[in-house]
Protein backbone atom coordinates (compact mmCIF):
# COMPACT_ATOMS: atom_id res chain seq x y z
CA UNK A 1 0.00 0.00 0.00
CA UNK A 2 1.00 3.63 -0.34
CA UNK A 3 -0.09 4.53 3.19
CA UNK A 4 -0.22 2.83 6.57
CA UNK A 5 -3.53 1.15 7.33
CA UNK A 6 -5.68 3.36 9.61
CA UNK A 7 -6.96 1.86 12.86
CA UNK A 8 -10.55 2.40 11.71
CA UNK A 9 -11.71 1.96 8.12
CA UNK A 10 -13.29 5.13 6.71
CA UNK A 11 -14.66 3.52 3.50
CA UNK A 12 -13.26 6.40 1.43
CA UNK A 13 -12.74 5.16 -2.09
CA UNK A 14 -12.57 5.74 -5.82
CA UNK A 15 -13.02 3.71 -9.00
CA UNK A 16 -10.57 3.05 -11.80
CA UNK A 17 -11.97 1.61 -15.07
CA UNK A 18 -9.94 -0.26 -17.68
CA UNK A 19 -10.59 -2.82 -20.40
CA UNK A 20 -9.10 -5.64 -22.44
CA UNK A 21 -9.32 -5.20 -26.21
CA UNK A 22 -11.50 -7.46 -28.32
CA UNK A 23 -8.68 -9.46 -29.96
CA UNK A 24 -6.96 -10.28 -26.65
CA UNK A 25 -10.33 -11.19 -25.13
CA UNK A 26 -11.00 -13.62 -27.99
CA UNK A 27 -7.52 -15.17 -27.62
CA UNK A 28 -8.07 -15.55 -23.89
CA UNK A 29 -11.40 -17.32 -24.38
CA UNK A 30 -9.90 -19.58 -27.04
CA UNK A 31 -6.98 -20.52 -24.77
CA UNK A 32 -9.29 -21.49 -21.89
CA UNK A 33 -11.88 -23.38 -23.94
CA UNK A 34 -9.92 -26.68 -24.30
CA UNK A 35 -9.66 -26.87 -20.51
CA UNK A 36 -13.45 -26.67 -20.16
CA UNK A 37 -13.13 -23.74 -17.75
CA UNK A 38 -15.77 -21.08 -17.23
CA UNK A 39 -14.83 -17.47 -17.93
CA UNK A 40 -15.43 -16.59 -14.29
CA UNK A 41 -12.93 -19.23 -13.19
CA UNK A 42 -10.41 -18.10 -15.80
CA UNK A 43 -10.63 -14.43 -14.81
CA UNK A 44 -10.41 -15.45 -11.14
CA UNK A 45 -7.20 -17.34 -11.99
CA UNK A 46 -5.75 -14.18 -13.60
CA UNK A 47 -6.72 -12.16 -10.53
CA UNK A 48 -5.13 -14.68 -8.15
CA UNK A 49 -1.94 -14.70 -10.24
CA UNK A 50 -1.91 -10.91 -10.09
CA UNK A 51 -2.25 -10.95 -6.29
CA UNK A 52 0.45 -13.61 -6.00
CA UNK A 53 2.92 -11.55 -8.02
CA UNK A 54 2.32 -8.44 -5.91
CA UNK A 55 2.02 -9.96 -2.45
CA UNK A 56 4.57 -12.78 -2.67
CA UNK A 57 2.20 -14.97 -0.67
CA UNK A 58 1.84 -18.54 -1.95
CA UNK A 59 -1.61 -18.79 -0.35
CA UNK A 60 -3.88 -16.33 -2.14
CA UNK A 61 -7.25 -15.67 -0.49
CA UNK A 62 -9.73 -13.43 -2.26
CA UNK A 63 -13.44 -12.87 -1.82
CA UNK A 64 -16.07 -13.64 -4.44
CA UNK A 65 -19.89 -13.62 -4.33
CA UNK A 66 -21.74 -16.83 -5.22
CA UNK A 67 -25.36 -16.88 -6.39
CA UNK A 68 -26.54 -19.29 -3.64
CA UNK A 69 -29.62 -20.23 -5.68
CA UNK A 70 -29.00 -23.95 -5.66
CA UNK A 71 -32.65 -24.83 -5.11
CA UNK A 72 -34.75 -24.60 -8.32
CA UNK A 73 -37.59 -23.19 -6.21
CA UNK A 74 -35.53 -20.02 -5.74
CA UNK A 75 -35.15 -19.38 -9.48
CA UNK A 76 -38.19 -17.08 -9.76
CA UNK A 77 -37.87 -15.55 -6.30
CA UNK A 78 -37.06 -11.86 -5.98
CA UNK A 79 -34.42 -11.14 -3.37
CA UNK A 80 -30.74 -11.11 -2.54
CA UNK A 81 -29.43 -14.66 -2.13
CA UNK A 82 -25.74 -14.07 -2.93
CA UNK A 83 -23.19 -15.29 -0.41
CA UNK A 84 -19.66 -13.91 -0.15
CA UNK A 85 -17.05 -16.69 0.14
CA UNK A 86 -13.24 -16.97 0.19
CA UNK A 87 -11.61 -18.15 -3.05
CA UNK A 88 -8.38 -19.87 -1.92
CA UNK A 89 -5.58 -20.73 -4.33
CA UNK A 90 -2.05 -22.01 -3.64
CA UNK A 91 0.41 -20.71 -6.23
CA UNK A 92 4.13 -21.32 -6.78
CA UNK A 93 6.27 -19.05 -8.95
CA UNK A 94 7.09 -22.09 -11.11
CA UNK A 95 3.42 -22.90 -11.75
CA UNK A 96 2.46 -22.58 -15.39
CA UNK A 97 -0.59 -20.50 -16.20
CA UNK A 98 -2.33 -23.71 -17.27
CA UNK A 99 -1.66 -25.18 -13.83
CA UNK A 100 -3.18 -22.11 -12.17
CA UNK A 101 -6.27 -22.41 -14.35
CA UNK A 102 -6.71 -26.06 -13.35
CA UNK A 103 -6.29 -25.18 -9.67
CA UNK A 104 -8.83 -22.38 -10.03
CA UNK A 105 -11.30 -24.78 -11.64
CA UNK A 106 -10.97 -27.21 -8.72
CA UNK A 107 -11.45 -24.38 -6.22
CA UNK A 108 -14.52 -23.08 -8.04
CA UNK A 109 -16.12 -26.53 -8.08
CA UNK A 110 -15.57 -26.79 -4.32
CA UNK A 111 -17.16 -23.37 -3.80
CA UNK A 112 -20.17 -24.39 -5.86
CA UNK A 113 -20.77 -27.27 -3.43
CA UNK A 114 -20.34 -24.99 -0.40
CA UNK A 115 -21.92 -21.76 -1.57
CA UNK A 116 -24.71 -21.98 0.99
CA UNK A 117 -22.26 -22.01 3.90
CA UNK A 118 -22.58 -18.64 5.69
CA UNK A 119 -19.44 -16.51 5.73
CA UNK A 120 -20.08 -15.68 9.38
CA UNK A 121 -19.83 -19.38 10.26
CA UNK A 122 -16.46 -19.63 8.48
CA UNK A 123 -15.14 -16.65 10.42
CA UNK A 124 -16.40 -18.06 13.72
CA UNK A 125 -15.05 -21.55 13.07
CA UNK A 126 -11.58 -20.15 12.31
CA UNK A 127 -11.67 -17.91 15.40
CA UNK A 128 -10.53 -14.98 13.28
CA UNK A 129 -9.97 -11.86 15.33
CA UNK A 130 -11.85 -8.92 13.83
CA UNK A 131 -11.08 -5.22 14.10
CA UNK A 132 -12.29 -1.95 12.62
CA UNK A 133 -9.44 -1.63 10.12
CA UNK A 134 -10.79 -4.20 7.66
CA UNK A 135 -12.77 -7.40 7.14
CA UNK A 136 -11.75 -10.65 8.91
CA UNK A 137 -10.91 -13.07 6.05
CA UNK A 138 -10.11 -10.95 3.01
CA UNK A 139 -9.86 -7.31 1.98
CA UNK A 140 -9.63 -7.99 -1.75
CA UNK A 141 -11.88 -9.77 -4.20
CA UNK A 142 -13.60 -10.03 -7.56
CA UNK A 143 -17.20 -9.78 -8.70
CA UNK A 144 -18.12 -11.33 -12.06
CA UNK A 145 -20.87 -10.20 -14.45
CA UNK A 146 -21.34 -12.45 -17.46
CA UNK A 147 -24.43 -10.78 -18.92
CA UNK A 148 -23.62 -7.08 -18.99
CA UNK A 149 -24.86 -6.38 -22.52
CA UNK A 150 -28.31 -7.58 -21.55
CA UNK A 151 -28.25 -5.86 -18.17
CA UNK A 152 -27.27 -2.50 -19.66
CA UNK A 153 -29.87 -2.49 -22.39
CA UNK A 154 -32.51 0.21 -22.37
CA UNK A 155 -35.26 -2.31 -23.03
CA UNK A 156 -38.03 -2.23 -20.46
CA UNK A 157 -40.14 -5.17 -19.40
CA UNK A 158 -43.52 -5.28 -17.79
CA UNK A 159 -45.07 -7.71 -15.33
CA UNK A 160 -48.79 -6.94 -15.28
CA UNK A 161 -48.93 -3.36 -13.96
CA UNK A 162 -45.27 -3.32 -12.85
CA UNK A 163 -42.75 -1.59 -15.12
CA UNK A 164 -39.13 -2.81 -14.88
CA UNK A 165 -35.99 -1.15 -16.25
CA UNK A 166 -32.27 -1.74 -15.62
CA UNK A 167 -30.66 0.35 -12.90
CA UNK A 168 -27.76 2.42 -14.19
CA UNK A 169 -25.51 2.10 -11.19
CA UNK A 170 -23.38 5.16 -10.45
CA UNK A 171 -20.07 4.65 -8.69
CA UNK A 172 -19.63 6.81 -5.61
CA UNK A 173 -16.58 7.83 -3.65
CA UNK A 174 -16.56 4.85 -1.31
CA UNK A 175 -14.94 1.43 -1.00
CA UNK A 176 -16.18 -1.38 1.20
CA UNK A 177 -12.90 -3.30 0.79
CA UNK A 178 -9.25 -2.40 0.21
CA UNK A 179 -9.16 -3.51 -3.43
CA UNK A 180 -12.01 -5.06 -5.40
CA UNK A 181 -12.34 -5.73 -9.12
CA UNK A 182 -15.69 -5.78 -10.90
CA UNK A 183 -15.20 -7.83 -14.06
CA UNK A 184 -17.65 -7.78 -16.97
CA UNK A 185 -17.85 -9.92 -20.08
CA UNK A 186 -19.22 -7.86 -22.98
CA UNK A 187 -19.52 -8.42 -26.73
CA UNK A 188 -16.59 -6.07 -27.33
CA UNK A 189 -14.30 -7.72 -24.73
CA UNK A 190 -13.67 -7.73 -21.01
CA UNK A 191 -14.12 -4.56 -18.99
CA UNK A 192 -13.02 -3.99 -15.41
CA UNK A 193 -13.57 -1.48 -12.65
CA UNK A 194 -11.28 -1.32 -9.62
CA UNK A 195 -12.88 -0.12 -6.40
CA UNK A 196 -10.07 0.89 -4.06
CA UNK A 197 -9.54 2.42 -0.63
CA UNK A 198 -8.08 5.92 -1.00
CA UNK A 199 -6.75 5.75 2.55
CA UNK A 200 -4.36 3.03 1.30
CA UNK A 201 -3.70 3.69 -2.39
CA UNK A 202 -3.15 6.62 -4.72
CA UNK A 203 -4.51 6.68 -8.26
CA UNK A 204 -1.09 6.28 -9.92
CA UNK A 205 -0.50 3.05 -8.00
CA UNK A 206 -3.90 1.68 -9.03
CA UNK A 207 -3.15 2.57 -12.65
CA UNK A 208 0.08 0.55 -12.43
CA UNK A 209 -1.82 -2.40 -10.94
CA UNK A 210 -4.35 -2.18 -13.79
CA UNK A 211 -1.48 -2.33 -16.29
CA UNK A 212 -0.03 -5.34 -14.46
CA UNK A 213 -3.40 -7.09 -14.56
CA UNK A 214 -3.58 -6.50 -18.32
CA UNK A 215 -0.04 -7.86 -18.75
CA UNK A 216 -0.91 -11.05 -16.87
CA UNK A 217 -4.19 -11.35 -18.78
CA UNK A 218 -2.30 -11.07 -22.08
CA UNK A 219 0.16 -13.73 -20.92
CA UNK A 220 -2.73 -16.14 -20.30
CA UNK A 221 -4.07 -15.36 -23.77
CA UNK A 222 -0.73 -15.99 -25.52
CA UNK A 223 0.88 -19.02 -23.85
CA UNK A 224 -0.45 -21.12 -20.98
CA UNK A 225 2.83 -23.00 -20.64
CA UNK A 226 4.84 -20.05 -19.28
CA UNK A 227 5.39 -19.82 -15.52
CA UNK A 228 3.63 -17.12 -13.55
CA UNK A 229 6.93 -15.98 -12.07
CA UNK A 230 8.44 -15.26 -15.48
CA UNK A 231 5.86 -12.69 -16.63
CA UNK A 232 7.37 -9.23 -17.01
CA UNK A 233 5.31 -6.64 -15.11
CA UNK A 234 5.31 -2.89 -14.73
CA UNK A 235 6.69 -1.60 -11.43
CA UNK A 236 5.03 0.68 -8.93
CA UNK A 237 6.90 3.97 -9.01
CA UNK A 238 4.50 6.34 -7.30
CA UNK A 239 4.88 5.98 -3.55
CA UNK A 240 4.11 8.59 -0.93
CA UNK A 241 6.26 8.41 2.23
CA UNK A 242 4.55 8.93 5.57
CA UNK A 243 6.09 12.06 7.10
CA UNK A 244 3.48 12.61 9.77
CA UNK A 245 5.06 10.33 12.36
CA UNK A 246 8.50 9.14 13.40
CA UNK A 247 7.70 5.42 13.49
CA UNK A 248 9.50 2.95 11.25
CA UNK A 249 7.62 2.76 7.95
CA UNK A 250 10.02 0.49 6.12
CA UNK A 251 7.17 -1.84 5.15
CA UNK A 252 4.65 0.89 4.33
CA UNK A 253 4.81 0.27 0.61
CA UNK A 254 4.19 -3.47 0.58
CA UNK A 255 1.13 -4.59 -1.39
CA UNK A 256 -0.59 -5.20 1.93
CA UNK A 257 -3.45 -7.54 1.08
Amino acid sequence: TDFNRPEKKSFNGEYFPFAIDSNTSKQFKAACQPLNISLFTAVQAVFSAFIFRNSGSKLVVTGTPMSARTNPLFADQIGYFANLLPFVLEIESTDTLKTILVKAKETNLELQDRQLFPLEEIVNSLSVESNQSGTPLFNIGLTWDNDSDNNNSEQKESIKSLSIAPLNESRGTYSKFDFWIFATNTKSGFSFNIEYDTDLFINDTIETYANQFIQIFEAFAKDLEVSVGSIQLSTVESQIPDTTQDTDNSDAYDFDF
